[in-house]
């Protein structure tokens, strides 16, 4: 499971934006993400088109914008805000796999994420307003991973890659697969063998896909 915690302005304690997680092993999961709002009420939705390996987790702030908003109050100027992505069954015992810190100064918004691809950092002119401060840390994920405020293309679903070759030995080609999921496939699979240069076992990668957070 991951849980998005927050904290802002160096406050000690991370209080839990939401959870996501899925009930079954399979190549293509329905993952449920719970987010409390500001009653302490928890409101569950279905996501049937996220992939853990798509993209980076903070992408998902852009869903808890739009599927649950809620009255935080505004992020004013030298408002700093950092949240991390924990991974693990609660709070307590879960490990930090993804922190995004951000910060309003002189009229720009400085974002910085630190994952499983090392440090990036942006930096851009902030919006005049932003609603509370999960609207400013969604743009801040943008910042980062992006290097942009534009929507990055949509990848392709991951169960849609081709596999190729025949029953003795199905295989995909590297150039087949989305830029950030191939990433993360080739940091997870580091010394296993391929059947050619440029290619990957079909078995290894529905391994890949078929897992869980």
């Amino acid at each position: 499971m991951l849980i998005i915690t927050m904290a802002a302005n160096g406050e000690r304690f991370e209080q839990v934006l939401a959870c996501l997680g899925c009930e079954q092993i399979a190549p293509v999961n329905d993952y449920q993400i719970a987010a409390p709002d500001s009653a302490g009420q928890t409101t569950i939705t279905t996501l049937n088109d996220y992939s853990r390996w798509t993209g980076p987790a903070f992408a998902l702030l852009s869903r808890l914008v739009t599927l649950h908003p809620r009255d935080l109050g505004a992020a004013e100027p030298g408002t700093h805000l950092r949240s991390t992505i924990h991974l693990g069954r609660n709070l307590e015992t879960a490990r930090p796999i993804e922190r995004l810190d951000a910060l309003i100064v002189e009229g720009h918004l400085q974002a910085s994420i630190d994952d499983d691809f090392g440090m990036r950092r942006g930096k851009q002119a902030a919006r005049e307003k932003y609603a509370n401060p999960l609207d400013m840390l969604e743009h801040a994920a943008r910042l980062a991973i992006w290097l942009s405020d534009v929507e990055p293309p949509i990848s392709p679903p991951l169960t849609g890659v081709p596999i190729r070759g025949d029953r003795g030995q199905q295989y995909v080609l590297a150039a087949d697969v989305p830029d950030f999921p191939g990433r993360f496939f080739e940091q997870r699979r580091l010394g296993c063998t391929v059947p050619m240069p440029g290619a990957y076992y079909a078995g290894d990668w529905w391994q890949f896909i078929g897992g869980r957070p």
